[in-house]
């Protein structure tokens, strides 16, 4: 598990960094895409400025944001969250 962690990219010169600029560099092409986004602002990893980033690349996007998630926001906040996925997903079924 600490393996794990120390791999995530959080900056230029971390292992997976590649990954992310090419994920930042392509999202905008999404924009024309029903798009959901959730989000836990108490995230340790990806914090606000991920965010940010998410919410210029795809301005259309749904948005559940949670000011007291983390993480994990599927798990803490299941009760409202997958709903709303499943509301989602109605409205722009896939296929």
């Amino acid at each position: 598990m600490h393996r794990f962690v120390q791999d995530i990219p959080l900056k230029p010169g971390d292992a997976a960094w590649a990954l992310v600029q090419q994920a930042e560099v392509q999202l905008p092409g999404y924009r024309d895409r029903p798009a959901f986004i959730g989000w836990g602002l108490q995230d340790f990893v990806f914090d606000q400025d991920f965010l940010a980033h998410f919410v210029k690349d795809l301005p259309s996007a749904t948005q559940k944001i949670y000011g007291d998630a983390g993480h994990y926001v599927l798990e803490d906040k299941h009760e409202d969250l997958v709903p709303a996925i499943r509301q989602f997903l109605d409205r722009h079924p896939i296929g």
